[in-house]
């Protein structure tokens, strides 16, 4: 959520960004999942996997100089060339399966800009590996441990090829009844936490007995409500991102409900207010629900954005970009970046 934004409002920053990230790659031959002010700086590698490739193709569609597919090539193979990532490249594995799926949506969303039309067609091969980290259920695999969550914590991954997923889960009517249970729609065991002191204890505890959704308090999950747009439950996202605006996040001491890391729940909150969500690695915004009647984004080279509510309806009937009908709840990155009007109609 905070690299799409600081790329959008201050691209002069968002290219420092992208060439740190290149030449760290050229410097150590790996890009580290995290920076850290310490003697060893190359730190939380067990974190999570290829979040700097994902980095670099937030900076492409967003028209950062430095982030050309040449760069992002010769990036991208030097990850995959790891021994750390070897059993990945070579076994199309990890020990940790949430690795797995970093890895194998990389590779998709990186031979979706690679001219290197060969190694394109080695990441789509590599990326085939997404279905070796889940469960006949349809969710993660039960043989990984979990890093600040579970294996439903991260079963609700916005992917690139979101359709291979939904075949896992067993159809889209499958996967909506699997987030229905995540949310607590279904109806069972409801639990509701109403204080503030200890709230973060408290919903970390319920998720780990319940398997629920974190309520906006760490980044593993955050994204989940806007999948229930690949499975056409599109009141669902709008159902859960309003309770988040609402009763997650607030404007005194302990506002923010949980670590805000680099920003990372902040800028949630900021995009969901808009109604309009970044998928990071992707040329892809999900469109969600306005919370303000105008909100405007003062882009690079002159252009903003105008997003609009007309209404104050629960859900979303229709949306318009420049006065076309949006398909979907989807638009690209590239047609935000030219600037213009984005209205919701409220019902």
């Amino acid at each position: 959520t905070v690299m799409p934004l600081i790329m959008i409002l201050y691209p002069d920053m968002g290219e420092k960004i992208v060439k740190s990230i290149i030449n760290m790659s050229r410097t150590h031959g790996k890009i580290p999942c995290s920076f850290g002010l310490t003697e060893n700086y190359l730190i939380c590698e067990d974190q999570a996997r290829m979040l700097g490739m994902y980095v670099l193709c937030d900076g492409y569609y967003r028209n950062i100089p430095s982030a050309t597919p040449e760069a992002i090539t010769e990036c991208m193979k030097r990850e995959l060339e790891r021994d750390d990532f070897r059993e990945f490249s070579e076994k199309g594995l990890c020990e940790r399966y949430t690795h797995i799926i970093d890895m194998a949506d990389a590779c998709d969303n990186v031979a979706a800009i690679s001219e290197d039309k060969e190694f394109a067609k080695h990441l789509v091969s590599l990326a085939d590996n997404l279905s070796n980290a889940f469960d006949k259920d349809g969710y993660l695999s039960k043989k990984s441990w979990y890093y600040e969550g579970d294996r439903y914590t991260y079963s609700f991954r916005l992917l690139k090829n979101m359709d291979k997923r939904i075949e896992i889960a067993g159809g889209k009517e499958r996967y909506a009844a699997m987030l229905d249970s995540f949310f607590g729609f279904d109806g069972d065991k409801i639990v509701q936490v109403r204080d503030i002191d200890g709230a973060y204890e408290k919903i970390d505890a319920i998720m780990k007995k319940y398997h629920r959704f974190e309520a906006f308090n760490n980044e593993s999950d955050m994204e989940a409500p806007y999948a229930y747009i690949y499975a056409d439950r599109h009141d669902r996202t709008c159902d859960v991102v309003s309770e988040g605006v609402a009763k997650s996040f607030g404007s005194g001491r302990g506002g923010i409900p949980g670590n805000n890391d680099s920003g990372g729940l902040s800028t949630c909150f900021m995009w969901n207010v808009m109604g309009i969500f970044p998928v990071s690695g992707q040329n892809l915004y999900l469109l969600g629900k306005p919370h303000v009647d105008k909100s405007v984004l003062f882009m690079s080279k002159g252009k903003k954005l105008e997003i609009i509510r007309h209404g104050n309806g629960k859900y979303v009937d229709r949306v318009t970009f420049n006065g076309a009908e949006v398909k979907d709840y989807r638009i690209a990155v590239t047609e935000v970046a030219k600037g213009g009007m984005l209205e919701f109609f409220m019902n």
